[in-house]
């Protein structure tokens, strides 16, 4: 049986793991895990550090230490450049670095760390670095602090390891959230700044978009418009050519992976009852 302190700590690092993989803000997360792994430790402090899309290591959250040592260690962050999983500092050479491991590149993070604890008179401590990492992919690193009374022991390593392979998973989750949610919005950028009116409509032509080229087309905002289906917004009246997405639908469109864009010309009543001739293009949008 497990001693009472490490089903204790189990329960514990179980609690905390399900608390951060409910949450999508990477803000949040970061802050989670650093302060739940000082915690399983009985650490003093802890910081993560992340890789970016472009390559830089980048501390991303830290605690317990002073606010000048952070300052300086992400001015030092900010020189390193990661390849791999590899830091190094200054202007080595992406073909040196990548020919040489961390022991033979210039000042890897823990030199960086060990400096700067001594240059701010913190203490001594005992320090732990596990990677956070996806499969093959380093995410970035969790260092955990504490002061000097006797290393990591196996056990420690073990706990800590299994909480960090978690927790990656949870950061990664995170950061593909935070992504798709940039990309979201430039993308609804794009939309509400172009000239063209754009809708988007759900399976049963519930409009889920509206942008400010269709307010201004028919006079209907898009929190008038949001939520009714297309039809009864948008009544094509007086058809010239095409054909209306009802009429496609009862003929079988859209095909999946055969489906061509619709096209219908005619006139649209604004909501002031004035008719507006447009050219509406219907096109498919396929869940992958």
């Amino acid at each position: 049986m497990l001693p009472d302190y490490r089903v204790r700590q189990r329960d514990y690092l179980l609690d905390i793991l399900r608390a951060i993989t409910s949450r999508l803000d990477i803000a949040e997360v970061l802050k989670l895990v650093t302060q739940a792994a000082v915690d399983v430790m009985s650490g003093s402090a802890g910081l993560i550090t992340l890789i970016d899309p472009d390559g830089e290591l980048r501390l991303r959250e830290a605690i317990g230490l002073p606010r000048a040592m952070l300052d300086t260690l992400a001015a030092g962050l900010a020189r390193l450049r990661v390849y791999g999983a590899e830091a190094v500092e200054g202007e080595t050479s992406t073909a040196l670095v990548k020919g040489h491991a961390a022991a033979e590149a210039t000042e890897t993070l823990e030199a960086v760390l060990s400096r700067l604890v001594g240059q701010f008179g913190v203490g001594q401590y005992e320090w732990i670095a596990l990677p956070l990492e996806i499969g093959q992919e380093v995410l970035g690193k969790l260092y955990v602090l504490r002061r000097r009374s006797g290393e990591f022991s196996t056990n420690d390593r073990q706990v800590l390891q299994s909480f960090a392979d978690q927790a990656a998973v949870a950061v990664n989750n995170a950061r593909l959230y935070q992504q798709l949610n940039a990309q979201k919005q430039r993308l609804d950028a794009i939309l509400e700044s172009t000239a063209d009116g754009v809708v988007i409509v759900d399976g049963g032509h519930h409009i889920a978009l509206w942008n400010k080229a269709m307010s201004n087309l028919t006079g209907i905002s898009a929190a008038a418009a949001l939520g009714r289906t297309f039809e009864d917004v948008v009544n094509v009246v007086d058809k010239r050519a095409g054909t209306t997405l009802v009429e496609a639908e009862a003929n079988g469109w859209p095909l999946v992976g055969a489906s061509h864009p619709l096209f219908v010309e005619g006139d649209i009543a604004r909501i002031d009852g004035r008719p507006v001739s447009v050219e509406i293009t219907f096109a498919p949008i396929f869940e992958r």
